[in-house]
């Protein structure tokens, strides 16, 4: 047994902040929208993780588009606990529950995935939606304890959606729930139509935009290669998707955000194995080199833009079948990408389904 699967015996995640829930008073937050028409918008990140980042916000684009007579309301994920009183003293039946997708449902990020339980447990009579995520649970005590939790929070739930955003995903909540369970896109993807798309007057070199942590299988050496012959083809920068930094505003990330996405789109042409550098790659328009990680969320997600001639996803990374697709790549004269309106119209159309059989 792992440390971290002993610590489950004696501390679940969260749990003084649970304590300090049950022993604290209400704070005053929010007394102002008690009568207002809301969306909510729980666990949004406060970490420097610019892929939660930019689900967030790709997510209140999207319910600002389907629901313009609502006050859409963000709400950051370390403030769930503390907030979790005045919260439920002005949020109304009728206002929706959504909660930030990613790739964290399951035993793999338990801290957040207990959020979510306390969140779903606390708003039994409001829809609730949690959207696309990567869901996972591993092999152990953590994994079995999690996934019984999971399934007793979310089966008392009546109107709870959750949303798969591959298909190993969606399979396995099918497994374990009987809940309204579809399969979408990463909703980052939404942002497509939203994004200033690639000028080719900015072509400046291959950017690598690579993992620092358990989900990489490419060793430092295969780096070094990769980046010594990229260097013999263009100019290379280096970028990441992940910052060490804690936010206590949405405005400084959204500015930080768009630094981001310019810093990408500055790129004639982007190597990742981050699953948002692919993403953002593809919301921009800019040609990239996809490869895999530990996980199959990357070509789980993939699979949603396959049929654009832009990005090109390989299980492959060796040095050699990465140069094989550079020069292809470098050459493209235009960009197609795929269409997954249809896709986000299920989404709404699950929502509005789920809020008129709440009223029925």
């Amino acid at each position: 047994m792992r440390n971290y699967d002993f610590l489950f015996y004696i501390i679940p995640p969260h749990f003084f902040d649970w304590i300090n829930y049950h022993i604290f008073p209400s704070n005053q937050k929010y007394k102002e929208l008690k009568n207002e028409k809301k969306i909510w918008i729980f666990n949004c990140p406060d970490y420097g993780n610019m892929g939660d980042i930019a689900i967030s916000f790709a997510q209140r684009e999207f319910l600002g588009n389907y629901f313009p007579d609502y006050k859409i309301i963000m709400h950051y994920i370390s403030d769930i606990y503390s907030d979790m009183k005045a919260l439920k003293s002005v949020i109304n039946p009728d206002d929706i529950i959504t909660i930030v997708g990613g790739g964290n449902a399951g035993s793999m990020y338990p801290g957040i995935e207990f959020s979510r339980m306390f969140i779903i447990e606390n708003f039994k009579n409001n829809v609730i939606i949690s959207f696309p995520q990567s869901f996972l649970i591993e092999e152990g005590y953590r994994g079995r304890r999690t996934l019984k939790k999971m399934k007793r929070v979310y089966g008392k739930h009546q109107h709870l959606i959750l949303c798969a955003r591959e298909k190993d995903s969606f399979n396995l909540y099918r497994e374990h729930f009987n809940n309204r369970i579809i399969n979408i896109p990463d909703i980052a993807l939404y942002l497509y139509d939203k994004m200033p798309k690639a000028n080719s007057s900015q072509n400046d070199g291959i950017l690598i935009c690579r993992r620092n942590d358990s989900e990489s299988i490419i060793s430092d050496l295969d780096w070094d290669k990769i980046e010594k012959m990229c260097k013999s083809k263009n100019i290379v920068r280096f970028q990441d998707t992940v910052v060490d930094k804690i936010y206590t505003s949405f405005d400084d990330q959204e500015r930080e955000f768009s630094m981001l996405l310019d810093d990408f789109n500055s790129a004639k042409l982007i190597i990742t194995d981050r699953l948002h550098g692919m993403i953002f790659s593809y919301i921009l328009g800019k040609p990239c080199i996809a490869l895999t990680s530990k996980t199959s969320k990357s070509q789980g997600c993939y699979e949603w833009i396959k049929k654009c001639n832009y990005i090109k996803f390989l299980g492959d990374c060796s040095v050699s079948e990465i140069e094989n697709n550079i020069d292809t790549l470098l050459n493209i004269s235009y960009t197609k990408k795929v269409d997954l309106d249809a896709n986000y119209e299920l989404l709404y159309k699950s929502i509005i389904e789920e809020i008129n059989e709440k009223k029925e």
